[in-house]
């Protein structure tokens, strides 16, 4: 957010971000204050707009959803989400090899199980992405 900012008055500068770290709820558009200050008191602020987005990664991002499960992995036709703890889950989103969104199903009403249909995909490596209340957990998926 620096993009050059200089002072004729002093070469030593302080920087200061608002808010200065994001996570998975702050998904989207973002606005941050950027507050430059120098050591004979001149100061000023701007305001930027940071637009945060889902990572794509197969570790998890919240242990929280360590009930989540899925079956048979390899799939063919059908894979089985299990939300073992019956914890508050919202979408699962399955993304191709490229990043490339091919399948969302929303889970907020779903009971133990749900099954998803992967029978019309490429037989390829698949991202799946569980999104919850507590967070989101990945899972890597095989459809043959």
């Amino acid at each position: 957010m620096d993009d050059g900012s200089y002072d004729l008055c002093s070469s030593n500068l302080i920087f200061a971000f608002s808010p200065s770290s994001f996570n998975s709820s702050n998904l989207g558009p973002n606005t941050v204050t950027m507050f430059v200050a120098d050591e004979n008191g001149n100061s000023d602020t701007c305001t930027a707009t940071i637009t945060v987005e889902e990572a794509l990664a197969t570790d998890d991002i919240n242990p929280e959803l360590e009930g989540v499960l899925i079956y048979p992995n390899p799939a063919t036709d059908i894979v089985t989400i299990k939300n073992a703890k019956q914890q508050a889950l919202k979408t699962a989103k399955l993304y191709d090899i490229r990043g490339r969104l091919v399948k969302e199903e929303d889970l907020s009403n779903m009971g133990a199980t749900i099954d998803l249909n992967v029978s019309t995909l490429d037989k390829a490596i698949y991202l799946l992405m569980v999104h919850g209340e507590l967070g989101s957990k990945q899972f890597r998926l095989v459809v043959n």
